[in-house]
């Protein structure tokens, strides 16, 4: 009789929780007792992408960061393709068409983990850097050693240069005449050769000892619309010579000097070498995760972000597949 009662009261509180529940005033318990990770993007993938198609449901695409790896795992042993993406499991890596030199794979999602990733993967990289270290600064040493390091006159850090001076180099004076004997005559600066003959740019001032004539002759074409049953597009090609006084001698002056070029004071010509930066390696189509930056399109390339800078100094610690 107890036994009897126990379970009436059992069917009454949970018909009654039932009630509740209905009615708004009770959340109902989640049978589920895991929930779905975010996805995380592998760290041996430069990006991950999913583009749904019939063929690819529940993987996503991996770009491959080790291209050594994934050549040699193209034509080797099935190992090396596990081998690609640790903790994964992966198949069919190949040479992306939109990246020669770069490779993709497939890879399954974990139970546990979302599916939701970008529909795109980027189709060209470039390395990035946060500062600009591809600024140029030429010094004069007494040295011929092939390499020197000094202290810059622009960072006022250690840097290194090369040589790239001959002995008693010198250099045409643009400005005004230094040496009593030299004496400054005008001269021309034709337009280019490839265009219609304007007006030359007549230089009045800096140092030029000598000038000569000089003929050129210009090339160029006109286009007009000529009416007919259709109309058509005539071009004509023009030329025409002319002369001009040019200059054919500057004042020299030398590159290393203690007086303004006067005379050599017996250093060479350096060159600054730039160090190489370590920088980010960011893509066209993805922010980069652990900056959010990503390349800036322009009609004909892309370029890094803004107050970022690439050059050959700037280098990524992973394969960047840039183009």
């Amino acid at each position: 009789m107890a036994l009897t009662a126990y379970s009436l009261l059992t069917a009454v509180l949970m018909i009654g929780a039932t009630q509740d529940v209905l009615a708004g005033r009770l959340k109902p318990v989640s049978t589920s007792s895991h929930s779905k990770q975010p996805f995380q993007c592998p760290p041996e993938c430069l990006e991950c992408c999913q583009k749904d198609t019939w063929f690819s449901s529940g993987t996503f695409k991996c770009t491959l960061k080790d291209t050594e790896a994934a050549r040699a795992a193209i034509d080797g042993p099935v190992h090396l393709v596990h081998e690609l993406v640790k903790d994964r499991t992966c198949r069919n890596v190949s040479p992306k068409n939109s990246m020669p030199g770069s490779f993709k794979i497939r890879c399954k999602y974990k139970d546990n983990e979302e599916t939701t990733v970008p529909e795109k993967c980027s189709s060209n990289f470039k390395c990035c850097c946060d500062q600009d270290n591809g600024w140029s600064e030429r010094r004069c040493f007494n040295s011929q050693e092939p390499r020197q390091r000094e202290i810059s006159n622009r960072s006022s850090e250690l840097e290194d240069y090369k040589l790239v001076g001959t002995a008693e180099e010198t250099m045409a004076n643009m400005d005004g005449c230094k040496r009593p004997t030299s004496t400054h005559h005008p001269y021309e600066i034709p337009p280019p050769s490839g265009s219609r003959p304007g007006h030359a740019t007549k230089v009045s001032s800096g140092c030029c000892l000598k000038t000569e004539t000089k003929k050129v002759t210009h090339r160029w074409s006109t286009s007009h619309m000529q009416m007919g049953r259709p109309p058509r597009m005539v071009r004509r090609s023009h030329s025409d010579t002319k002369t001009y006084t040019v200059c054919a001698e500057h004042e020299r002056l030398y590159k290393c000097s203690g007086d303004g070029g006067l005379t050599w004071s017996g250093g060479f010509v350096f060159e600054r070498l730039p160090s190489d930066k370590m920088g980010t390696c960011i893509g066209d189509q993805q922010p980069d995760p652990s900056k959010g930056l990503q390349l800036t399109a322009s009609y004909y390339s892309t370029s890094c972000p803004h107050s970022t800078f690439e050059g050959a100094w700037c280098q990524c610690s992973e394969a960047c597949p840039t183009r």
